[in-house]
């Protein structure tokens, strides 16, 4: 996760373009607040305990929430920035199915939970489907919430409750 601040929608793109450009892995945006530099450094100091290097932190829910002070934020919004949440991660078919049986959620529960419409959330586990960056937020987020954690190489799901219990993490 990075956070950082940028003047206007132009540079902002520029600098997801160019970070992008750096990064082995998709990058995308989460979330956006209009605010001045001082924000910034608030945001910093506010999540210093799970910063990287330079401006990059690791991710908390908390980041998806949390507001600055009143005074660090701008009465103008940045033009062109729209304020959806997108995915911080992309997961698979063969993860959202899983983690659903995992979880013992059906097609029906997933979608109401992600308000999404069945439809879409079977179409998507079948592979026949692409599904928009907000669902797969929305989807990630359902079952993140629900301790899921999701693993890219190799591909499977652990649970957050079984590293708290410290023992070894049952993994599909």
């Amino acid at each position: 996760m990075k956070i950082g601040f940028t003047k206007n929608a132009v540079t902002l793109k520029s600098r997801i373009y160019a970070l992008q450009n750096a990064h082995y892995a998709r990058l995308s945006l989460i979330r956006t607040i209009e605010a001045n530099k001082a924000a910034e450094t608030w945001l910093h100091n506010f999540f210093s305990g799970v910063r990287g290097v330079g401006e990059w932190f690791g991710f908390l829910d908390d980041m998806l929430t949390v507001m600055p002070p009143h005074e660090t934020l701008n009465p103008e919004p940045l033009a062109a920035i729209p304020p959806t949440i997108y995915p911080h991660i992309e997961i698979t078919p063969d993860h959202c199915r899983a983690a659903r049986a995992c979880l013992d959620l059906t097609q029906a529960d997933l979608a109401k939970l992600a308000g999404m419409n069945k439809d879409s959330i079977m179409k998507f586990e079948m592979g026949k489907k692409a599904i928009r960056p907000n669902n797969m937020a929305a989807i990630a987020h359902v079952l993140m919430e629900r301790g899921v954690d999701f693993l890219f190489d190799p591909p499977g799901l652990c649970f957050e409750r079984w590293s708290m219990l410290r023992q070894d993490p049952p993994c599909v």
